[in-house]
């Protein structure tokens, strides 16, 4: 949902999902094991085009390793205090 990212790179997943559910195929699905190999196949090479189309500062910012970031961010500093727990009772 990022804007930063180019409409042609956001129909890549919704395109390779209508591909996979659709019954028109490259290969047909009878056409064992070969017919589900090309659907195999555009499952996994959809995210990955759709990663490297996309802005690479945008993929570092959603993958959480921009440079920007500074390693104080990952840092609470907070107050705490040990408690007792209390003795356990005799019989």
């Amino acid at each position: 949902m990022d804007r930063r990212v180019s409409l042609r790179s956001k129909l890549i997943i919704p395109i390779a999902l209508i591909y996979f559910f659709s019954p028109i195929d490259l290969i047909p699905d009878m056409i064992l094991p070969f017919g589900r190999i090309d659907d195999i196949i555009c499952l996994i090479l959809a995210p990955l085009i759709f990663i490297c189309t996309c802005p690479i500062e945008v993929v570092r910012e959603h993958l959480g390793k921009n440079k920007e970031t500074k390693k104080d961010e990952s840092v609470l500093e907070a107050k705490y205090r040990h408690v007792d727990s209390p003795p356990e009772e005799k019989e």
